[in-house]
């Protein structure tokens, strides 16, 4: 279905005409990227202080975040329907999962728990992302889901992006470099996380 010309196929339109609901999805999703989606633009340092200096490290490293990633993309598409009414419930445990995976790598331990702690960020921003994607997708009127997918990309990328910079000053500026950046948006994630499941983690939709 095309939506007409003009003023009304605007994603100022469908920004207003999506629901409160939804509306809330793609604002905490920003949230949520901008608090914890730095791994992308970080992921070469994040190997190096892992792993090591080793060619290998960071395709290592990526690949436990891919693997992370996979499997909550399969869980997520196998229980799609229900996932999909219950937004507070899959993004706050989405961004809980992420967060609980930062504050596990700012904590110490050998190589095969920074891996772990990888595996659970991958799969925590898959299942955001995704989520949020679903979400937006079942529950816009189809003449908006177009617009509702170039929403879902602003949240992600505008969140992430600037995640990245917040993630890598924080880095420069806390005493503990990485592992400190780690631990206070970890705590932040989990706390905007934690929040989210008790106010929105019952929320239904039709």
């Amino acid at each position: 279905q095309r939506s007409q010309r003009g003023q009304a196929a605007s994603l100022g339109t469908a920004w207003r005409d999506c629901g409160p609901a939804l509306r809330h999805v793609l604002l905490f999703t920003g949230l949520a990227c901008l608090i914890g989606f730095f791994h992308p633009g970080l992921a070469p340092l994040m190997a190096l202080k892992l792993l090591g200096p080793s060619p290998l490290a960071l395709g290592l490293f990526t690949s436990v975040i891919a693997c992370g990633s996979i499997s909550a993309g399969v869980v997520l598409q196998r229980n799609a329907q229900a996932w999909s009414r219950r937004p507070g419930l899959l993004l706050g445990g989405s961004t809980l999962i992420t967060a609980l995976g930062q504050l596990g790598l700012a904590a110490p331990g050998p190589q095969a728990w920074g891996l772990a702690m990888a595996f659970l960020i991958g799969a925590g921003t898959a299942s955001l992302l995704s989520g949020t994607n679903l979400i937006i997708q079942v529950h816009a009127p189809q003449v908006l889901r177009g617009r509702m997918a170039g929403l879902g990309q602003i949240a992600f990328l505008g969140g992430g992006g600037i995640s990245g910079l917040i993630a890598a000053g924080l880095t420069d500026l806390l005493p503990g470099g990485l592992w400190s950046c780690f631990a206070l948006l970890g705590s932040i994630g989990a706390a905007v996380g934690a929040a989210e499941l008790l106010r929105q983690g019952r929320m239904r939709l039709a």
